[in-house]
């Protein structure tokens, strides 16, 4: 079997604080969330503070993300 490299390995863990609408109209609403971001690389962890835009649409009744943008 072939082993797996872990030296390059990176891990990521995304924790959502505040998630406010700001927009909701009809079968759309858009949703600004604020997160904090930590990144496990080369024994080191860093933390970052990170904003993000979600665009929803209603579909049969159930929000679906139409669009996800970091700022």
């Amino acid at each position: 079997g072939s082993k797996i490299d872990t030296r390059n390995f990176v891990g990521v863990t995304t924790i959502a604080f505040s998630a406010v609408a700001s927009e909701m109209s009809g079968g759309r609403a858009t949703v600004n969330i604020m997160a904090s971001q930590i990144e496990d690389k080369n024994n080191a962890r860093n933390t970052t503070q990170k904003n993000a835009t979600v665009n929803l649409v209603k579909n049969n009744g159930n929000w679906l993300v139409d669009k996800f943008e970091w700022k």
